[in-house]
């Protein structure tokens, strides 16, 4: 559960900025219970990040798996957040990429 689970999000926020090579990580949107849309279907439990400034050698779908292996690996019950949005922002523009379940969408 990630909105009643302040210790997890810190977990989050703290793995990410030691693993990521950007200026600052902002956790900005959290929700838990049952949400649908068309775009994303359904989920249980979400986590909209934002990484400001962010510096990656490939792709920012690339960086987002490598993050999320990262989280998967140092995260206790990380597995309880389904749907992860990562917001790569940087000089007026911004790479979005969905993860649901480990998967990109």
């Amino acid at each position: 559960m990630v909105k009643s689970n302040g210790s997890l999000v810190n977990s989050i926020e703290k793995s990410l900025q030691q693993n990521c090579n950007c200026e600052s990580v902002i956790v900005e949107d959290r929700a838990i219970g049952i949400q649908f849309n068309k775009l994303d279907v359904f989920s249980n439990s979400k986590l909209g990040i934002t990484l400001i400034n962010p510096s990656y050698s490939s792709s920012a779908e690339k960086e987002a798996n490598r993050l999320n292996r990262i989280l998967k690996k140092d995260v206790q019950n990380f597995k309880s957040v389904d749907f992860i949005t990562f917001n790569f922002k940087s000089k007026g523009r911004t790479k979005t990429v969905k993860i649901k379940d480990g998967n990109i969408l």
